[in-house]
């Protein structure tokens, strides 16, 4: 008797880590900021990911993306305010800390949104002290659509406090791009499944990439369905048992 409310439950147990597509298949955006982005085969609002913020950088040539001619007050938001128009020029390196620890789960488990399509941009990230060459890491996603910016410049700056004391101009440029998306599988950087990380660190040797956000995404529902099938077959036996 155990074996026919058991075998059930195996399939599920079996057959649930793969119910999602490991991809990301479109965003929306209000014509500035993120409003949902669909990965896994799940569509997630802006408020439901892992915000991010910079702890360290290195920008020797200091540019920002911001929608106008004057930057924000705190110059280092611009990856944390769920804007796909503002963010970091040509960038040497960074490294974000999560506000939440992101969990391993099925699929994709973090994204990166760049000015551009940036599948020719050279950069290695390093999770859990993993690092991998974006050479190995596949193509970014793209949708084709325009976001436009403006491009501010400074001297350039070696840390999270110096950018926000920088003072930056405006180069008179106005910029039209196309985003790419990278999306990342925590299990490419040796995390186990379930485990978590707080933070990533992002080298880009040629300063060519343009970070513009930066999230994560919360644990996959699949294992939320696997646990639920798996407390409701015990149930079941219990219920049985008792008859």
């Amino acid at each position: 008797m155990k074996i026919k409310y058991l075998l059930p439950l195996t399939s599920i147990l079996v057959t649930a880590p793969i119910l999602s597509a490991q991809t990301i298949s479109g965003y929306t955006y209000d014509g500035q900021d993120l409003e949902t982005i669909t990965i896994n085969g799940t569509t997630y609002g802006a408020g439901q990911l892992i915000n991010s913020s910079l702890s360290a950088i290195v920008d020797t040539s200091g540019n920002l993306l911001y929608p106008s001619a004057t930057p924000p007050a705190t110059p280092s938001t611009v990856l944390s305010d769920l804007s796909a128009t503002t963010g970091l020029s040509n960038v040497n390196s960074f490294t974000s800390t999560f506000d939440a620890p992101i969990v391993n789960g099925a699929g994709l488990d973090l994204f990166i949104f760049d000015w551009g399509n940036f599948a020719g941009d050279s950069f290695t990230l390093t999770i859990n002290g993993e690092s991998i060459a974006s050479s190995s890491l596949g193509s970014p996603y793209s949708t084709g659509q325009a976001f436009t910016s403006r491009v501010l410049k400074s001297d350039g700056f070696n840390s999270v406090a110096e950018m926000d004391s920088t003072t930056f101009t405006d180069d008179g440029q106005t910029t039209t791009a196309f985003p790419g998306v990278w999306g990342f599988d925590l299990s490419d950087f040796n995390v186990g499944d379930g485990a978590s990380i707080t933070s990533l660190t992002y080298v880009d040797g040629s300063a060519t990439s343009d970070p513009l956000l930066i999230m994560g995404i919360p644990e996959p529902h699949t294992y939320a369905l696997i646990f639920g099938a798996f407390a409701t077959g015990l149930v079941l036996i219990r219920r049985k048992r008792r008859t």
